[in-house]
């Protein structure tokens, strides 16, 4: 198990351009959860790395949990996502963000196919503009009791 000081270590050698795959074990409190995590150059950015290269971590079938205390029926997210799997290459091209009953991931081959898709139990909204293939994009999820919307 890697403590968040450890995370965070590798996270800083994955920015610094170092591409060595690593395997990460299981962690119940937050962090990688038993993923290969590779870099992948980050959208450009002076905010984000100044004059070098903006870095952020690729998972090739992993995931990054992390525990959040105190949210309820109120919460956003806000993200930047990379896209590089097509969207007719499996049921779900993959999820951005899991809580609960609450999904929003890209729609694959099952529903919203190459587009965002955010899922509450059984209730499906489907977004309208598709998501680029090998593009940085970026999104903000609200979340407020019964609605949903995206920006």
């Amino acid at each position: 198990m890697l403590s968040a000081g450890a995370v965070a270590s590798e996270l800083k050698t994955l920015r610094a351009g170092d591409n060595t795959p690593r395997t990460f074990p299981i962690i119940t409190s937050g962090g990688f959860l038993a993923a290969t995590v590779f870099y992948l150059e980050g959208p450009a950015s002076p905010a984000f790395s100044g004059n070098q290269v903006n870095r952020t971590s690729h998972y090739a079938g992993g995931r990054l949990k992390a525990v959040v205390g105190g949210l309820r029926d109120r919460y956003s997210v806000e993200m930047s996502f990379f896209n590089g799997l097509p969207a007719d290459a499996r049921p779900v091209t993959g999820y951005l963000f899991c809580r609960s009953t609450d999904r929003l991931g890209i729609g694959g081959t099952e529903r919203a196919t190459g587009k965002l898709f955010f899922q509450a139990g059984n209730t499906v909204l489907e977004g309208k503009v598709p998501v680029g293939l090998k593009t940085w994009n970026h999104l903000l999820l609200a979340r407020e009791g019964g609605k949903c919307r995206s920006i």
